[in-house]
């Protein structure tokens, strides 16, 4: 790989202990019974298995009917997509 200007990219080596780290992470993997998603943690898993798997999002946009599981990612879905303070790149692009 290159950087932008056509130099060689020297990536650092991993550290042995970096390597440890994301062998263990891929072994703690926690798989829903129902639609097989995995997570990293039990945690996550009850959280998903109790108030996501097989339901319906609970959250939609007024807007455009976008849906989600959770009522923060409909906060940012609304920040990003239909702020009144957030210029429109579109108009702005030339062809």
């Amino acid at each position: 790989m290159f950087t932008l200007d056509g130099r060689p990219l020297h990536l650092p080596e991993p550290q042995p202990m970096q390597l440890a780290q994301s062998v263990r992470d891929r072994e703690r993997v926690f798989p829903c019974k129902k639609c097989n998603k995995c997570y990293q943690n039990v945690g996550s898993l009850w959280r998903h298995e109790r108030y996501e798997c097989g339901k319906e999002p609970a959250y939609q946009c007024t807007l455009c009917g976008y849906k989600s599981a959770h009522k923060h990612n409909l906060k940012k879905h609304y920040m990003l997509r239909h702020n009144p303070d957030k210029p429109d790149f579109l108009h702005q692009i030339e062809y």
